[in-house]
């Protein structure tokens, strides 16, 4: 979420280059949920990532995500 104050974006900026450091950034999809909390990310935004997870892994059809190598502000919305 992007106000979890345990785990910040930046830990996912940090992901992000590691991952592409690596040579794998296109198996790595991010995604950003607008919220305060930890882990509460629940109903619809986990199906939702749940079946595109399945569809990318079933058909080749890589989900969306967010972009988290530059500013996070708006991130979430």
């Amino acid at each position: 979420e992007t106000a979890d104050f345990r785990v910040p974006l930046v830990m996912e900026q940090n992901l992000r280059r590691k991952v592409d450091a690596a040579g794998s950034g296109k198996w790595l999809v991010q995604r950003a949920v607008a919220g305060s909390g930890h882990c509460g990310i629940v109903g619809a935004e986990v199906e939702r990532a749940f079946d595109d997870l399945v569809a990318w892994m079933e058909r080749g059809v890589a989900p969306a995500g967010d972009d988290f190598t530059g500013d996070l502000g708006r991130l979430g919305r």
